[in-house]
């Protein structure tokens, strides 16, 4: 379920990075910021508003509320409404989180990294070195350690999973 997850919120992220114009990003992202804050001062609102209690038409007339309220830019709301009608309003706290590590990176790939156990820092230093060198804007790395893995890693890059971890090999040995 948790690489389900992954792949909606970098499907998402993707899309905002993709259809924002340099122009627009630092709008975007205050737009993004402000919601951001909304959201952590009424968890329980926003718990009860995307448990999938609500229909998508009450959702989206909550989200239009807010983004008008606090003048966000049209993409924004889009982009927010597009999530309220393909039901993945739950999501947009971790697209939001994405979003906002993609702004301070700049112009770099992002590649996510799932381990096992904690690299040392010459090993995370090792692998930057090989990812830059197969990426001409360079890469940013983000590193979570999963214990649940057993061992190995899982990669995210570029739309592609690439799993080497021993759980995805032991639940291929024993379905």
């Amino acid at each position: 379920m948790e690489s389900y997850i992954s792949r909606v919120v970098l499907q998402y992220g993707r899309l905002i990075q993709s259809v924002c114009p340099d122009g627009l990003r630092h709008q975007v992202r205050e737009d993004f910021l402000c919601l951001r804050q909304v959201i952590e001062s009424d968890a329980l609102g926003w718990g009860l508003l995307t448990g999938g209690g609500f229909s998508a038409p009450v959702q989206k007339r909550a989200m239009a509320q807010i983004t008008a309220s606090h003048g966000f830019h049209s993409l924004s709301e889009r982009f927010i409404q597009l999530l309220v009608d393909r039901r993945r309003l739950k999501y947009l706290p971790q697209v939001i989180d994405l979003f906002d590590k993609n702004y301070l990176r700049g112009n770099r790939e992002s590649v996510y990294l799932q381990i096992a156990k904690p690299l040392e820092e010459q090993q995370k230093d090792h692998i930057e070195s090989v990812l830059n060198a197969q990426s001409p804007a360079g890469v940013y790395l983000d590193i979570k350690v999963k214990p649940e893995l057993l061992g190995g890693s899982i990669l995210f890059w570029g739309g592609r999973m690439i799993d080497g971890s021993v759980a995805h090999v032991l639940n291929r040995l024993h379905p």
